[in-house]
């Protein structure tokens, strides 16, 4: 425990004092084990934060043998459970502002209506337009950055514009998508969607506050908690936040996160050529390959022995203190039940390790343009420079796939290490069975090299696991049935999609198509006049602009009532792309954390554990997520907020945390809320990239530039 660090409650009770009355017994529990941030990635309100702290809650569970009830029959206070979260399955996704009901998380509830024992910090971040820039009166009632860009309600866009995605780092210094091809095609109507539109975006910068941000929260808990056990779990661009979170860190010499797992990563080793129609600065092979050597090289280095995990085994514990029951040994020889069955495993010790799990199937970085080593992992070499050979051996990758060889599924976990996976075998194609049209295949997604293959050296896991994509839609035929054994799922919207389509072009006021009959009494339906403008007017009188209506006609009735046909109002056609009638094709991009199966089975045994007292720390576990969430003025009283906060969360001295932080931290909080307020943007973002980083474009090579690190773009 740091210096900083006060007294804390670890169980309380309360009973009436009475002659002769017997005593409250207490079970205290026991520590948590560790401290893990889940950081999402672009277009995305971290819809899948439910089912990553549900699995990982479950799996740490079995890790450790903490079941839910003692050998006794009591409850067991070690017993770790997720938080609940706010979902569209509720009402159906009825809301009629999503974005600020949806995938909100309840600090102090789960599922079952009982208190939350989690470690699980989630961190959101995303990009502010500045007010002037706001498109607020559009008839569809969506508000719209400059660019066309849907927003939600108060200006801002979770993880930014799905089309800024970036796959290096450099690039958050530069400029947004352009949305133009060689200048002048829009690319939107290449490769647009009605849900993914493509049209240009902002700079990145928003990116740099973003990771600047994950520093430092990593600080905060560093400072008051330096033995914590701290994970970063990244899906999609988080990953690449976290990256360069960590070049950050190095910079202030401040101690980097013990495991980081990386999910879907977008990062890229290649050069793709039709990248080079999106920037004049492609970054080269070699540059992408140092700054992720040096980064995973800073993570693994001198990880933090304490405490050893031995040392807080129940067995080697006189007192308070230890993580696991007892079968959990820290090391070899662990017993635990896992699905009703008496396992034996050897815990291993993760600090300092980082992880990279990777789908062949996804269809987001599998893009010709991206190529991340989220889609095809990452090789011993890359256009004939090392790769994965020069790597830190603390970094290792598995691979979820559908595939089926010889009639059999990929295990995950399985395998002793090192164990050399082909990407592409003689017969197989890249997408075959995947439902993908022959333009998608041939001229939007790239393809595995002949023979190309990876080497897994994550560790074995006590129970093998099978990458699942289809828990959460529907598989079409003939699904796992299919030659190669992969499967398309298709689902329904949810209701941020959905509304991105009302906004891209997907409703019409006077589209005859979706007409529908109301009824109105005749004094309000001819408040203004009997034509079909004037009745129009007072049908949509003091509604919202997404509940007006275009009035096609009217008819007066015999009882008094007036009948109008008229089209379909904005949020209508919302839902009716949140129905089972409109679905599309997952892309798999988020199909491993979107299951929580994947984060108990494999996850829960990658993360690093120790020590976790700052999630153990309950008025400062909130004060934690409160700043981890750039969306909540957290210093101003819950009622005082308007609707975008979770108003279950337990009212805490966060002011008392945040005066005892040292004055730049301070500076970030408060620079961050007034970009989160007016689109003023942060004045202490550098211009110039850390020294982890480095940096040459194709173009500077062809000029004899080399390679440098920390320049400024």
């Amino acid at each position: 425990m740091g210096e900083a660090a006060q007294m804390r409650t670890i169980v309380s009770a309360k009973a009436i004092t009475l002659p002769g009355g017997g005593d409250v017994h207490l079970i205290a529990p026991p520590p948590k084990p560790c401290v893990t941030i889940l950081v999402h990635g672009v277009n995305d309100l971290a819809g899948c934060y439910a089912h990553l702290e549900n699995g990982l809650c479950a799996g740490l569970n079995e890790r450790l043998d903490m079941p839910q009830t003692l050998p006794g029959g009591g409850n067991n206070p070690g017993f770790l459970t997720a938080a609940a979260y706010s979902l569209p399955l509720e009402d159906d996704g009825k809301a009629s502002d999503p974005d600020a009901v949806y995938y909100r998380r309840k600090f102090s509830a789960s599922n079952d209506g009982s208190a939350t024992r989690s470690v699980v910090v989630p961190f959101y971040w995303g990009f502010r337009e500045e007010e002037a820039s706001i498109k607020k009166h559009e008839p569809h009632g969506e508000w719209l950055d400059r660019n066309n860009n849907r927003l939600d309600k108060t200006g801002t866009k979770e993880g930014g514009q799905f089309a800024n995605a970036t796959t290096n780092l450099p690039d958050m210094w530069g400029k947004g998508f352009n949305g133009m091809l060689f200048g002048f095609i829009p690319i939107d109507k290449i490769g647009g969607s009605t849900t993914h539109p493509l049209f240009s975006a902002p700079g990145r910068r928003y990116m740099i506050l973003a990771a600047m941000r994950l520093a430092m929260l990593i600080k905060i808990i560093r400072q008051r908690y330096p033995n914590d056990t701290i994970n970063i779990v990244g899906h999609s661009q988080g990953t690449l936040l976290t990256l360069l979170a960590h070049a950050f860190l190095k910079d202030e010499g401040v101690k980097a996160a013990d495991g980081v797992v990386m999910l879907n990563s977008p990062y890229s080793l290649f050069e793709p050529f039709t990248e080079s129609f999106q920037t004049r600065q492609q970054q080269t092979t070699a540059a992408r390959i140092a700054t992720l050597k040096g980064i995973l090289d800073f993570i693994a280095t001198s990880p933090n022995p304490s405490p050893a995990l031995t040392s807080v085994a129940l067995k080697n514990c006189s007192g308070y203190g230890a993580i696991g029951g007892p079968g959990w040994t820290g090391g070899a020889g662990s017993e635990t039940n896992i699905r009703g069955k008496k396992v034996v495993f050897n815990e291993r010790d993760n600090r300092g390790c980082t992880f990279l799990y990777f789908t062949p199937q996804d269809q987001t970085v599998g893009l010709g343009n991206v190529q991340g080593m989220g889609w095809r992992g990452i090789g011993d070499s890359v256009n004939k420079q090392p790769a994965r050979s020069i790597l830190t051996p603390r970094f290792h990758q598995r691979v979820f796939t559908l595939r089926k060889r010889d009639g059999q599924k990929e295990d995950i976990g399985l395998h002793i290490p090192p164990y050399i996976y082909p990407l592409i075998l003689p017969g197989e194609k890249t997408w075959e069975d995947t439902g993908l049209g022959l333009k998608s295949r041939i001229l939007e997604k790239a393809s595995f090299d002949k023979g190309e293959r990876v080497v897994l050296t994550a560790a074995q896991l006590p129970v093998p696991a099978k990458a699942v994509f289809s828990n959460e839609g529907s598989i079409m035929s003939p699904g796992e049935d299919s030659p190669s054994g992969v499967y398309q799922v298709k689902d329904k919207l949810d209701p941020i999609d959905a509304a991105i389509a009302v906004s891209n072009k997907g409703w019409n006021s006077t589209d005859t198509r979706y007409a529908r009959h109301e009824h109105l009494d005749e004094a309000t339906a001819f408040k203004y006049g009997r034509d079909v403008k004037s009745v129009e007017r007072s049908r949509n009188e003091d509604k919202e602009t997404a509940q007006q209506a275009h009035a096609f006609t009217v008819r007066p009735m015999t009882s008094g009532q007036v009948l109008i046909t008229r089209g379909e109002t904005p949020y209508e056609a919302r839902l009716r792309y949140q129905s089972e009638a409109y679905q599309e094709a997952l892309s798999f991009h988020s199909s491993i954390p979107n299951n929580a199966e994947h984060s108990r089975e494999v996850l829960a045994y990658d993360i690093a554990i120790g020590a976790g007292e700052s999630v153990d720390d309950m008025p400062f576990y909130e004060y934690l997520c409160r700043v981890a969430d750039w969306r909540i003025d957290w210093k101003r009283k819950d009622e005082g907020l308007t609707g975008h906060e979770d108003a279950e969360a337990r009212k805490a001295s966060f002011y008392d945390f945040y005066r005892q932080e040292k004055a730049e931290t301070r500076a970030l909080i408060d620079e961050t809320l007034i970009y989160k307020t007016n689109g003023a943007f942060p004045v202490s973002v550098p211009g110039s990239m850390p020294s982890l980083i480095a940096s040459q474009s194709l173009s500077g090579r062809l000029s004899g530039v080399p390679i440098c690190f920390g320049d400024i773009i």
